[in-house]
């Protein structure tokens, strides 16, 4: 007879979770929408979850740009430093390690 019960508690239980959740939900969905539309008429759009306005969207845009020309430079420069070390090894083990 216990066992019954305590599966029946069990159910309530799920039961009063799954209409929490819904309730929960809907609260979420409902000031999500009331954000979303404030955010649009002030005229900002949701760019990697912040809203930003188009002007901000641009600076980020400049800066983004700056560091992809950073990064590109210090890959080429890796780059050349890899191909003058392998060079200098080889010119090294030719002079002093292999035989003539």
């Amino acid at each position: 007879m216990s066992r019954i019960s305590r599966k029946q508690r069990y159910e309530q239980l799920v039961s009063r979770i799954r209409t929490m959740r819904l309730g929960i939900r809907k609260e979420v969905e409902a000031e999500l929408a009331i954000e979303t539309e404030k955010a649009k008429s002030e005229g900002k759009f949701l760019w990697e979850n912040n809203w930003v306005t188009p002007e901000e969207s641009r600076q980020i845009q400049r800066k983004l740009k700056i560091r992809d020309r950073i990064v590109f430079v210090e890959l080429s420069i890796l780059l050349l430093f890899m191909s003058f070390s392998s060079y200098a090894l080889y010119f090294l083990m030719h002079r002093f390690l292999l035989p003539r």
